[in-house]
């Protein structure tokens, strides 16, 4: 397992524009030192409305906000850390390229998506045991991710700085996907006329699209004449 804790996550995450997680049972379980008695997280929830009238929110815990001050004041910086390897690295990254050959079975098939995108669509999924709360899997797949795009076995693109003003920020500023595995040519199967009109005399496609591509030409049919 590997982890990054404390202000050196905030660091990363913020760095990596990615988010941190919150390791709910040390709270807990800190909350409980303090009382000198077992506690559990609506304990924390309870004490956090009593003391500052807010009920707990993870979305709300960011830097500058006044429960992540309180849970700082009152527990140190040891609940704060950034998921990157469960127990098994190898056993993630065959999930998520396992995700990600999904997108292009899709009705209408994706090449480039970032992480959150892809946790969305298919937030069934799950990693079995990482040795994490189910809540870091979205840290664990884009970690996966990074291994694979270092490994070349997915592309990946980065943010421009800045982005258009219609496109949002991607998980960590990244997107990924496979990269295209066959390359199709034209040269004897089409005239000079209809090479011009596709513009290359190849194209490198994935193996998915290549077979979706000849399933279309083979249904299609010559308009009549007049």
């Amino acid at each position: 397992m590997k982890e990054i804790r404390g202000a050196a996550a905030v660091r990363y995450a913020r760095e990596l524009s990615v988010f941190f997680d919150i390791d709910e049972e040390l709270l807990a379980r800190a909350e409980g030192e303090i009382r000198e008695r077992r506690t559990s997280m609506a304990d924390v929830d309870t004490l956090i409305e009593e003391q500052i009238g807010l009920s707990y929110d993870p979305a709300e815990i960011l830097p500058g906000k006044p429960i992540f001050d309180f849970l700082i004041n009152r527990y140190g910086d040891g609940w704060i850390y950034v998921a990157q390897e469960g127990k098994d690295p190898e056993a993630e990254e065959r999930v998520a390229l396992r995700m990600f050959r999904r997108l292009l079975g899709e009705k209408e098939p994706v090449s480039l998506i970032d992480v959150k995108g892809l946790y969305g669509r298919y937030s069934r999924t799950r990693f079995g045991d990482t040795g994490f709360p189910r809540d870091a899997d979205l840290n664990l797949l884009f970690h996966a991710a990074l291994r694979l795009a270092g490994k070349g076995v997915l592309e990946c693109v980065e943010d421009e700085e800045p982005l258009p003003a219609a496109e949002t920020a991607s998980y960590g500023r990244r997107r990924f996907g496979l990269p295209p595995d066959a390359e199709v040519s034209l040269v004897n199967v089409l005239c000079d006329r209809c090479r011009r009109e596709s513009v290359n005399a190849s194209m490198r496609l994935h193996v998915e699209c290549a077979r979706r591509l000849r399933r279309v030409l083979g249904k299609t049919t010559a308009r009549p004449a007049g």
